[in-house]
């Protein structure tokens, strides 16, 4: 009897760890990255350079995914509502997870509905003005727009993007008005600045950077309170007299709310063994991006922080999608 009993514990310490074991494994099959972007751009370039070796890592093919609809915030709002198994993850801009939702309804609440994995990565804008307008610093800018109240214009990507936002700001701390004209992208803004149908944009550094270099474009800052790597001869926003002005582009991998949080440990170790790789450093720093790879406690800080700045810096600024 006795060995009996000892049998039957065995068999169901066994069958325990079995379960327990099926219960963890991750991932068993390919991993959906859902990409709020057309091919080609900022987010589908990061999420390309991570596809492989995330795959790797995992053991398991990361599938990626473009869907643009309504910048994104349309594949956000399915993401926030699959199967919180880590098999649907979307990697987004912070237009489509922080700014968006805080100036339009949207089907889906950052916070509420998904869990923070990784902050990827992070780009400044950088301040270029075409090469005709009389300046030569951001505080012959402003001194400018001072002397031309309501005459000087910026180009944008678009209302309620970054390049529009960082404008806006910037206007409000330097107490200048300069009026806004959106175009339907950074690649039309750029271009309306090389005709000289704008004085000034906040672009990309990688866009920015040939025009600078054959003297088209005159830059003037970064919204960053540092300098940045790619642009080492650009002023930071402090050293350009606007200490306040901090305006960071960010891109991120989330996952529905309630994914485990061993599951999410494992997709954020395995997006930063890949950051690590050295062809992908190069490549990311070659793009102009900064690579916190902060983990999802970080991230999820930091998503917090964002949307209580600008929740009712946006609503000061008067600024909206129209």
């Amino acid at each position: 009897m006795k060995n009996m009993l000892m049998a039957l514990a065995s068999v169901v310490a066994v069958l325990t760890c079995s379960t327990a074991g099926a219960q963890t494994a991750f991932p068993t099959k390919p991993i959906t990255l859902i990409v709020t972007s057309d091919a080609g751009g900022p987010v589908d370039s990061i999420a390309r350079l991570l596809r492989e070796g995330m795959s790797t890592e995992l053991g398991q093919p990361v599938i990626v995914e473009n869907r643009s609809s309504g910048g994104g915030t349309v594949a956000a709002a399915e993401v926030a509502h699959a199967a919180p198994d880590g098999y649907t993850l979307i990697i987004a801009a912070g237009s489509t997870i922080v700014y968006t939702p805080l100036m339009s309804k949207v089907d889906f609440d950052t916070i509420k509905d998904f869990e923070a994995v990784t902050l990827v990565a992070t780009l400044a804008p950088v301040l270029v003005v075409n090469k005709e307008l009389p300046v030569k610093t951001m505080a012959d800018f402003v001194a400018l727009a001072k002397s031309r109240p309501g005459e000087l214009t910026y180009a944008s990507a678009g209302s309620g993007s970054a390049s529009h936002l960082a404008a806006e700001l910037m206007k409000n701390l330097a107490g200048i008005d300069v009026l806004h004209i959106p175009y339907a992208g950074a690649a039309k803004a750029a271009n309306a600045l090389l005709a000289n149908e704008v004085d000034a944009f906040f672009s990309g550094p990688l866009n920015a950077l040939p025009y600078m270099k054959s003297g088209q474009f005159k830059a003037l800052m970064v919204t960053d309170t540092k300098r940045q790597p790619m642009l080492p001869d650009v002023p930071s926003a402090p050293e350009a007299g606007l200490p306040d002005l901090e305006v960071v582009g960010i891109f991120g991998i989330l996952a529905p709310k309630g994914t485990p949080k061993e599951i999410l440990e494992q997709i954020h170790a395995a997006a930063v063994a890949t950051l690590e790789m050295p062809a992908v450093k190069t490549q990311m720093a070659n793009l102009g991006y900064t690579v916190p790879a902060s983990g999802p406690d970080e991230f999820g800080s930091y998503l917090r922080d964002q949307i209580t700045f600008w929740g009712p810096t946006i609503k000061k600024l008067g600024i909206s999608l129209e």
